[in-house]
């Protein structure tokens, strides 16, 4: 299970890994390019309750995306920290789900490099 990015940052960094962290979504471009780079990223995801109140935290790591312009698809392929799983959705549906059981994409980390 994930922690929070600043935990999981500081983790990474006595690994040898840096990483920059985010707030907020990342575009669907950078989504590309990263995962074109070779660099997962990692999403924490907000549960939401009614009124959009969030009720709980969660953590996924994108490493994919399937991307059909003849058809509009823009999908993003993740890891289900719990399940250790793969799915793919909608990008617009990855960033904000207003459905019963909603999620918001709220922060991250990012720009994943090994120390020199």
């Amino acid at each position: 299970m994930g922690g929070w990015a600043s935990e999981s940052r500081t983790g990474l960094n006595y690994f040898g890994v840096t990483s920059t962290q985010y707030t907020g979504t990342l575009s669907y471009g950078t989504i590309k390019t990263e995962i074109n780079s070779s660099r997962p990223i990692y999403a924490e995801i907000a549960w939401l309750g009614p009124n959009d109140a969030v009720t709980g935290r969660h953590v996924q790591t994108i490493d994919g995306y399937y991307n059909d312009t003849n058809y509009g698809v823009t999908d993003v392929t993740y890891v289900e920290s719990t399940q250790n799983q793969h799915y793919s959705e909608d990008y617009n549906f990855f960033t904000y789900d207003a459905g019963p059981a909603g999620r918001k994409w709220e922060a991250g980390l990012w720009k994943f490099a090994k120390k020199p």
